[in-house]
Formats: C-alpha cells, structure tokens, sequence
C-alpha cells in the first residue's frame, strides 16, 4: 500500500517533496521497529527518488473535461469539485475548505486558504461554476466525512477515470495545471509578455511571484519557434 501511495505521489509532486515525504516516512519506520511494533518495512528498501523529476504537468482541456464528467456521473459533489479547480485553480486542499461566505458570485471572486494560512482572493476563470455552489452551510465540501478520506476518494476517482479512458495519470493536480495553461493563455490574448503572464500566475496560484520558475511545473515552456526559410 505505501508503494501504491509513494508511486501516486511521485506522479504528481516535485522531487524535493517526495524526498522529504520518504525520510519522514523511514523516520517514523525506525520509530516503529524500535517499539517493536512492526515486522518489516513499511518502505520498500528498493524504493528511490529521482531528484529530476518534475510533476507530470497539465490534462489537456479535454482530456480534463472527459475526466471530469466520468467521475460527476459517479459522484456529483467530487464531478463539482474539479469543476472548480478548473475555475479557479485552486489546490485540493484549498478546494477542500472553501467556505460559502468567501465565494463572491457578482465579482467573479472567492477567497481560499492556501498554504501556511496564507489567504488569497482571486477571480475565477469561469464564473458559471460559482453559481452550482451550496452556499447555504458554512463550508462547500468540508462535511461530517473526514478531510483525508474526501481527498483521498478524489484522487482515486480521477485515477479510475483515467484508467478507464486510457488517459496518462497526472493526478487532481494536474487540474491545477490545466486551468494554469488556460491563465497564460488568457494573460498572453491581453497582450501580457510571458513574464508578465507567469508572475501573475504564480500570484494566483498563491506561490511568490518572483519565483516564477514554479510556473513551469504548471505551464511547460514553450517550444522555441523555428524560423521559416526564405524561398
């Protein structure tokens, strides 16, 4: 099961964060041999990170559609959720404890708490998506089930979904990238150079904007043009 789990996670994160999840997870393998409380190792010992690795970037947007509609037919309120990643970009958790009084219908906006309680507001890329909302409790998708078991039936039913349609695995983060080339996308038809699109993206994405280099886990670079020859 902890292959399965380390496998899933290395399709979809950055080298650095495997690396770390591994030394914690054989941290706390050691802690267990010396209580005695396991017989062998929860980390397969053949197990290792490719420091090169890069997050698998973004489902095309009908590759994502496609997902997206299989698992709404299967379950509704996981079929809204990607919906709303694809909107805002959001990340799962952010996703997870979105609360209805920081939805904004009429400006297009919503308020998300991102990582170390950092709080953004962002407009959305589709608006219609706001409008599917339950906004009569406090909190969208955050109910009586348990955090990690909400997250944990997401990712499974998008990796069924992809199964099924015999589309690459890229995770519910590769949403995120999705909806991330349609930003710069948008950015770019504005007239934005790719620098200024990426900064702003970065800022979206709630990461710091003069990191800018984060962006191309998201949104690959773009192929240098080859020059047509005269004649």
């Amino acid at each position: 099961m902890t292959t399965e789990y380390l496998n899933e996670k290395a399709e979809t994160c950055r080298g650095d964060t495997i690396q770390t999840l591994v030394s914690t997870l054989r941290k706390l393998q050691e802690g267990l041999y010396a209580m005695n409380w396991i017989k062998s190792d929860i980390v397969p010992a053949d197990w290792h990170v490719d420091g090169a690795h890069q997050p698998r970037g973004p489902f095309a947007p009908d590759e994502a559609r496609a997902i997206k509609d299989w698992v709404n037919r299967r379950d509704a309120e996981y079929g809204q959720a990607l919906g709303f990643i694809l909107a805002s970009g959001a990340r799962i958790d952010e996703t997870l404890h979105l609360r209805a009084d920081k939805v904004f219908v009429t400006e297009r906006r919503v308020e998300l708490l991102g990582k170390g309680g950092r709080v953004r507001k962002i407009q959305v890329l589709h608006a219609d998506v706001l409008q599917e909302l339950d906004l009569s409790q406090r909190f969208i998708y955050l109910n009586e089930q348990p955090a990690r078991l909400w997250k944990d039936g997401l990712e499974r039913h998008v990796r069924q979904a992809c199964d099924i349609l015999s589309i690459h695995r890229r995770g519910v983060h590769g949403f995120r990238a999705t909806t991330a080339c349609e930003f710069v996308e948008l950015k770019r038809a504005l007239g934005n150079t790719e620098a200024e699109a990426r900064r702003e993206l970065a800022m979206w994405l709630g990461h710091n904007p003069h990191r800018t280099e984060v962006t191309y886990a998201y949104v690959p670079k773009r192929p240098a043009q080859t020059p047509a020859l005269d004649g």
